[in-house]
């Protein structure tokens, strides 16, 4: 069975009457040959049908039917290409063949012809020769056994191409919207790219040809016919592909494009303290940053606008919820980088965002409602805590003001009365950092400053970098509270100062309770003037607490030997032993409740003075030591001045009348701190001394007497007569 078109080869064997094989001439016949021809054995398939083929030596015959069906297959012409590209004078052979049933007919012939001979020449083989600029098409034909099919014919695209490479310097390049210098930084808002053209194998320009620069985006960058790339004026910030172009006079052939960035001068501030803080509550960026505090006082620059680094195209310097959405989590989740730009450069800077920036009384009792203070059942006795959470930071020294009400801030209801009313995840969830500024002055209830002290979800409250001077703690109801808080559950307490005064029942500097959380670098300098079972650092529950260098000094009114308080030029005070209360259910001699073995120091003021206090904080510095000489350490926020009842003193050799002077160390109010002694000295020795303020008149002249403290200090000037 064959299909039309198709061929078989059929073999005759020619034999004598023995049976061998013998070399005979065969004539080969087809008795139809419309569907069927034979020549030399070689069978074509013209037509369905059938047909009988014959081969014949003399009166020998062999016949052979051949049947052939009509399948539809048709011979098709292969040429491989869809289109060719070559430049002038290169050459590129087509090859062509026909097809039928997937087998290269051998016998068949392919014929090449140009439509435009004169952009291209063709030979009998296909081989084409580009002869100039321009774009044709070649006719590709077949022909087999005159056999028509509408797929012997297929037409192939030529484009000829000149011989062009355009070609520069680089790929890309940065430059700015401005040029100039900011903090010693260069920035220049130009580049000149360079290019060139080679044609034909020659470098240069061919006779007709044009060679320009041309920018994708003009409102960003600019360039001119020497390849000089310049931002636009409008200081518009994108990518500009700029290429060189080379126009034959046929066709414009273009350069790789170079990315032409455009970007503000922009300087990474990130490490320094330009903007440490955002103040959430003011609501957008707009009005919680100060263009004078980011750029400097002198720069005249206003904010244009800020974005996140890494998404300079969304400016969120009005976006009314930007902020809000980041006033949450403990410290480092508020860290973030800004893009703060004005009108011609931008710092990058890091900030905190912050609940709150604290600056005077009134916004400090407004920390709960900031922090969003809601109501809530502790899952422990089922007493009501109020939660609240945030962080908030001084921007200065607060004195409360004169006749402020007592602070009643909320913390339990019920009052805290034992260890089993400890739970976690419950009063203030937050960070507090004042930045080693001082408040002076608080009245405080059962709540304290903060009302209860917790964690959340393990991870610990903080208070850190703040002195409360001369805090007042006065509990009618006698529910328990403190300087700090009413509870302090898993806290962080860290280079903190407080002195604080009793006049009520259960209170202590971290109020009636305390249950785990860390106490690092904190001084407490107690002093009980009233109440009962209180305590220095807590009145009732004392759970296991982390300490590390943690003081305590109690007042004169709990000294065994009440003489008055003095310094004299050794540094040693003049009054003995206390009755030593950490903890105010605890024995006077025991501190074991605390679990810190000897992490805690409990001293007089005697023998503070002869001990070394350091924090190495940098947001505040103690004063520990001067000239060598101890003294109750301060924050230096916590100190006004110094000052001496009298200005001049005349006094007689060896006289022991009016020679007391009155050396005081004031604090925020302008008044004496009644608990911390000044340093005396005397500029002339061999005229006068002084020890705890009484002048000793040794012989005829003058001297000074100085009152000091840290910094500070104030002078008399005594004259002794004969």
């Amino acid at each position: 069975m064959l299909d039309r078109y198709e061929t078989a080869t059929l073999t005759a064997t020619v034999k004598d009457k023995d049976g061998n094989p013998v070399s005979e001439a065969v004539t080969w016949s087809s008795d139809n040959a419309s569907v069927a021809t034979v020549s030399g054995g070689v069978v074509e398939a013209k037509g369905e049908g059938s047909a009988n083929i014959t081969a014949k030596v003399g009166d020998a015959s062999a016949t052979c039917l051949v049947d052939v069906e009509n399948s539809g297959a048709l011979p098709v012409l292969d040429t491989g290409d869809e289109s060719v590209e070559l430049i002038v004078g290169a050459s590129y052979t087509v090859s062509a063949a026909v097809v039928y049933k997937r087998t290269e007919q051998t016998d068949a012939k392919v014929t090449y012809t140009a439509q435009d001979p004169s952009i291209v020449d063709v030979d009998e083989n296909g081989k084409i020769t580009a002869k100039k600029f321009g774009r044709t098409e070649l006719t590709v034909k077949g022909d087999w056994r005159g056999i028509e099919s509408p797929y012997l014919t297929e037409t192939v695209d030529v484009n000829v191409k000149e011989d062009v490479v355009v070609t520069v310097d680089r790929g890309s390049a940065t430059i700015f919207t401005l040029a100039t210098t900011v903090d010693g930084q260069e920035f220049t808002n130009e580049v000149t790219l360079g290019g060139t053209v080679n044609v034909n194998g020659t470098e240069g320009v061919a006779d007709g040809g044009t060679l320009t620069w041309k920018s994708s985006d003009e409102t960003v960058a600019t360039v001119d016919q020497n390849g000089k790339v310049t931002a636009n004026t409008a200081k518009k910030e994108g990518i500009a592909n700029i290429t060189l172009n080379y126009d034959s006079g046929n066709r414009v052939y273009e350069s790789n494009p170079v990315a032409v960035t455009v970007k503000f001068p922009t300087v990474d501030k990130s490490k320094q303290t330009l903007a440490p803080y955002t103040d959430a509550s003011k609501g957008t960026l707009a009005q919680a940053l100060n263009a004078d505090e980011i750029f400097g006082e002198d720069s005249g620059k206003t904010i244009t606008r800020v974005c996140i680094p890494d998404d300079l195209g969304t400016d969120i310097l009005n976006d009314a919820d930007w902020l809000e959405r980041s006033d949450d989590g403990f410290e480092t989740a508020r860290k973030t980088k800004i893009t703060v730009y004005n009108e011609d450069y931008a710092y990058i800077i890091q900030t905190t965002i912050v609940t709150k920036i604290i600056t005077n009384y009134n916004e400090l009792t407004q920390m709960q409602q900031l922090g969003g203070v809601s109501q809530d059942i502790a899952t422990v006795s089922g007493r009501t805590f109020y939660n609240w959470s945030g962080m908030f930071i001084l921007g200065n020294d607060i004195v409360v003001p004169e006749g402020a009400e007592q602070l009643d801030v909320k913390g339990c209801d019920e009052g805290f009365f034992s260890g089993g009313h400890f739970a976690d995840n419950v009063g203030f969830l937050g960070v507090f950092d004042g930045r080693g500024h001082t408040i002076h002055g608080l009245k405080l209830g059962f709540g304290g400053l903060f009302g209860v002290i917790g964690n959340k979800d393990g991870t610990r409250s903080v208070i850190k970098n703040v002195a409360l001077t001369d805090v007042v703690v006065d509990n009618a109801a006698n529910k328990g509270g403190g300087a700090l808080c009413q509870a302090f559950i898993n806290g962080d307490l860290y280079n903190v100062f407080v002195s604080f005064s009793i006049n009520g029942g259960y209170h202590g500097a971290l109020g009636r309770g305390v249950k785990g959380g860390r106490i690092r670098n904190t001084l407490i300098y107690y002093n009980k003037s009233g109440g009962y079972t209180c305590g220095a650092v807590t009145s009732w529950s004392v759970a296991q607490i982390s300490v590390t260098n943690m003081v305590v000094v109690y007042s004169k009114s709990l000294s065994t030997n009440k003489t008055p308080t003095n310094v004299d030029k050794n540094g040693n005070l003049t009054y003995n032993d206390v009755d030593r209360k950490l903890n105010g259910q605890m024995d006077g001699s025991t501190n074991v409740a605390l679990n810190t073995s000897t992490k805690v120091v409990e001293v007089n003021e005697e023998d503070f003075a002869k001990t070394t206090f350091k924090l190495g904080n940098t947001y505040a510095d103690y004063y520990c030591q001067v000239n060598g000489l101890g003294t109750l350490p301060l924050f230096t926020t916590s100190v006004s001045g110094v000052s001496i009842d009298k200005n001049e003193l005349t006094l007689a050799v060896g006289a022991t009348e009016n020679n007391t002077l009155v050396g005081s160390v004031l604090n925020l109010a302008g008044t004496a701190f009644s608990y911390v002694p000044v340093i005396w000295s005397s500029s002339d020795e061999s005229v006068a001394t002084v020890s705890g303020g009484v002048v000793t008149a040794v012989a005829a002249g003058t001297a000074t007497i100085t009152a000091s403290y840290g910094t500070h200090t104030a002078t008399c000037s005594v004259t002794v007569t004969a």
